[in-house]
């Protein structure tokens, strides 16, 4: 109990904070870094994990049914096709804006200390942040150096594998839901996936997949519960 006690503050605090559960120190979150590196891979994406819409900023379903594209295999979601075109005119600084709220959403619950490739420490001799901070297919990655930036670039579905089995093995065992996210219904084992670096449980396979579709009504859901289970204690 203590240690789900214990779990569920950290956890928290790091939503409230906006801090990786990992390490709490100064300059975690900064702008992502934009180079070649973390601009060119295609054909590998997670879902869209943000609510609103990159240009417009309104909630995603407001105006019917979000428009989804793809630029480089990359999912983008978009509240009218009016937002498209604006979003197509100047895609590079768009996509900008796209990154830094991706890695602000992740960065609450990161779950790795280590650099994704080699695990090496994310600071220098001084003990200060000295990292890559960037997205690939819509998944943040705390890289040590350029060269582990690029290899992530080569394999992103490996490491995007090693983040989210740390931040469910982080997050397990203070669960927040004993029903599902998307159902309602009990979860009696059933399955797990992680989404924006949070651990989401479902009570079936087709549930799993809603949320790994369309990701962020689950997150907003899965934060409120963490909040909730909190004020409980």
């Amino acid at each position: 109990m203590k240690m789900r006690w214990t779990i569920a503050i950290a956890i928290i605090a790091a939503l409230g904070l906006g801090v990786g559960l990992a390490t709490a120190q100064d300059g975690w979150g900064k702008k992502p870094r934009k180079d070649a590196d973390t601009a060119k891979t295609a054909n590998w994406s997670l879902a869209y994990p943000l609510s609103t819409c990159p240009v417009s900023g309104e909630e995603l379903g407001s105006m019917g049914d979000a428009i989804v594209k793809k630029y480089e295999g990359r999912e983008i979601r978009f509240c009218c096709k009016m937002c498209v075109a604006k979003f197509e005119a100047s895609k590079d600084a768009m996509m900008e804006k796209v990154d830094a709220a991706i890695v602000k959403q992740g960065a609450a619950l990161y779950p790795l200390s280590m650099c994704v490739v080699t695990d090496e420490p994310l600071v220098d001799e001084n003990g200060d942040p000295a990292m890559e901070e960037f997205v690939v297919g819509n998944q943040m990655f705390r890289a040590c150096c350029r060269m582990c930036v690029r290899k992530v670039n080569r394999e992103p579905a490996k490491y995007a594998e090693k983040i989210a089995k740390a931040a469910a093995d982080a997050q397990r065992p203070a669960y927040p839901l004993d029903t599902c996210v998307v159902s309602g219904e009990p979860l009696d084992g059933g399955e797990e996936t992680v989404v924006a670096n949070r651990l989401v449980k479902t009570c079936c396979k087709r549930c799993k997949a809603k949320v790994d579709a369309n990701p962020a009504p689950s997150i907003a859901k899965i934060d409120a519960a963490w909040k909730k289970t909190v004020k409980k204690q």
